[in-house]
């Protein structure tokens, strides 16, 4: 990963921040006309300095861009941050033990878009935004799906940090040896056809990599779920068994027959060695575990041999879940204006640039992606293949529900027996009893 690591070392200076804003709102700043010429000053370009807010952040590059420019960002604006970085589920806990007593001593925090929005607006625990946003912050530049993850009933709640997709990996070398031609898989049944195809032409090598233990393939089975046009929940009432849900996860058995030796033990870690170790030509798995795949400490798999697709297409459509995190306000918070300034600094457009550059963060910016110095720091065709993904991008990895870990625990359990043998409807009703279940649960606590 040489180039990798040598264009991770390049930096760019970051830009100026934008305008200040009101504890409120941004306000646009102030004007005074001296003599006979009309001329703009600024009257106060740190309207929150002495202001100290309080920010809490998960393990990520993100987390390491903010450490690291935390002194500037303090020049620049006179703000003072408290940063404290903790892992998810000390973030969660902090998060909800906070908000339950109201939230005033947090201001900014990051939180699980795809899983969190819902219940944290539900809760009152998000300020919404769209009252701080301008044309320069230029929010429509995000692509869509982080957007949709982070806003409910169309009020955006948080600013998405990050793109996580699933994809398809392939290794260039032997499909070229196999005689496939790449761009003609279009389809899941496609990609089927071409694992059977390495299996033939290469002997001794398996089509794919994928997750074969239940639990864990359950935030990858929802990909061909919704790509035959299934989904967790339709209407408000557990899906899972519905005729198009079912096929999607027929599908995935059938992917399942050219998987690897001992499939059914393995989730994603697993199945990285694999495809390290040159034993497959395809995988099937998450776009930010691609330098697993290249490590030279630790893979066979060149890093010009690495090839990416997005996702292929079902009977209803082609479909990728989307993992962004967020990063919100505080509803409790007594220094909103101060706290929209941080958040500011962190997602400027140059901002999210620089991340890419420096720490190899996933931009949720599109045109982050689009930038030549950012594409060059990820292996060839991979900027290509997330701005597409992020067109397709269709629903988290998991149900959207309070007790999503348990209804997670029960779909597993139908997955271990389908792909163990036994029939997909039978074994999709039973764990569509318990999903109903804990869905009418939840109801039932929400009053």
């Amino acid at each position: 990963m040489n180039k990798l690591i040598a264009l991770l070392l390049a930096l760019v200076m970051i830009l100026g921040l934008a305008a200040c804003s009101s504890s409120e709102a941004p306000a646009p700043a102030e004007t005074a006309t001296q003599g006979n010429a009309s001329e703009e000053v600024v009257v106060n370009d740190k309207p929150y300095a002495g202001v100290t807010i309080n920010v809490l952040g998960n393990s990520s590059t993100d987390s390491s861009f903010m450490q690291k420019y935390l002194d500037e960002f303090t020049a620049e604006t006179g703000i003072k941050v408290n940063y404290e970085q903790l892992t998810n589920d000390q973030l969660n806990t902090k998060i909800t033990v906070s908000m339950a007593a109201g939230g005033t001593d947090l201001d900014v925090f990051m939180y699980m878009a795809y899983q969190n929005t819902a219940m944290y607006v539900q809760n009152g625990w998000l300020e919404p935004l769209d009252a701080y946003l301008d044309d320069e912050f230029d929010v429509n530049d995000y692509m869509q799906s982080g957007l949709d993850f982070s806003s409910v009933d169309g009020t955006l709640y948080g600013i998405p940090h990050g793109s996580e997709y699933s994809i398809i990996f392939y290794n260039k070398t032997m499909i070229d040896e196999a005689g496939i031609n790449i761009d003609g898989i279009k389809t899941w049944e496609d990609l089927i056809a071409a694992c059977a195809a390495v299996e033939e032409k290469l002997p001794g090598t398996k089509g794919i990599a994928i997750r074969g233990q239940g639990n864990g393939a359950v935030t990858i089975v929802i990909n061909l779920a919704r790509a035959y046009g299934g989904d967790y929940i339709v209407d408000g009432k557990a899906a899972i068994n519905s005729d198009e849900f079912c096929k999607g996860v027929a599908v995935y058995s059938e992917l399942l027959k050219y998987a690897q030796e001992g499939a059914s033990a393995m989730s994603w870690s697993e199945t990285c060695n694999v495809f390290a170790q040159r034993q497959t030509a395809f995988r099937f798995d998450s776009d930010a575990q691609y330098p697993y795949l290249i490590d030279e400490s630790s893979s066979l798999v060149a890093e010009d041999e690495l090839g990416f697709l997005p996702l292929p297409a079902g009977d209803a459509c082609a479909s990728t879940t989307c993992g962004n995190w967020s990063i919100g306000i505080s509803s409790g918070s007594k220094n909103k204006g101060a706290a929209w300034e941080f958040i500011r600094w962190m997602n400027t457009k140059e901002a999210i640039v620089q991340r890419a550059l420096e720490f190899a963060a996933q931009p949720a910016r599109s045109s982050a992606w689009e930038n030549e110095k950012v594409k060059a720091v990820y292996p060839n065709g991979f900027a290509e293949t997330t701005l597409v993904s992020g067109t397709i991008a269709g629903g988290g990895a998991l149900p959207n529900m309070l007790y999503s870990t348990e209804a997670r625990t029960a779909i597993g359990e139908a997955y271990d027996a389908i792909f163990a043998g036994g029939d997909v409807k039978e074994n999709m009703d039973k764990a569509n009893e318990i999903m109903q279940d804990l869905l009418d649960q939840e109801a039932e606590e929400a009053g």
